[in-house]
């Protein structure tokens, strides 16, 4: 008598099911493309915060606002936000880095700018996240079909 060694076919499609099963339950619980949003939205407020800071100082030192194309005329989130994203910031080359310019006005950063007639500023950014949507009543609008949020809160 012949003792066989090995496993059958179907032990072999029960464990490729098994697994199958178990990879669709992680990738269900991680949702990539959920971590991919907030990871944009984590990066776009991290811009945000240093333009902010570079706006801030500009003005303490100049005692004016800088020249930031294209800007609102105003510190009103919706008005921001249906404006257009900045393209143009050369009057803050001495407070941020050419290449840092160069990243937050090109297409895909999404952030606005706007200034009021005192001189205060807010800057919004597109927000993508579900997280990030849920918290737009802390300091964002909603202008169809896309979400903002702003700084200073």
């Amino acid at each position: 008598m012949k003792i066989q060694k090995g496993f059958t076919l179907v032990e072999i499609l029960v464990v490729i099911v098994l697994l199958a099963i178990i990879a669709v339950i992680v990738i269900a619980t991680i949702n990539p493309l959920e971590q991919l949003r907030r990871a944009k939205d984590s990066a776009r407020e991290q811009n945000a915060e240093t333009l902010l800071s570079a706006i801030n100082r500009y003005q303490v030192t100049r005692e004016e606002n800088p020249e930031v194309l294209d800007s609102t005329d105003s510190i009103s989130c919706e008005e921001i936000a249906q404006g257009a994203p900045v393209y143009e910031a050369d009057s803050l080359e001495s407070e941020l880095s050419s290449w840092f310019l160069k990243h937050i006005t090109q297409t895909g950063s999404e952030i606005y700018v706007g200034f009021n007639e005192e001189g205060n500023v807010k800057i919004c950014y597109q927000v993508e996240s579900s997280v990030s949507k849920s918290k737009i009543s802390d300091g964002g609008c909603s202008v169809s079909p896309f979400f903002y949020m702003c700084l200073p809160r």
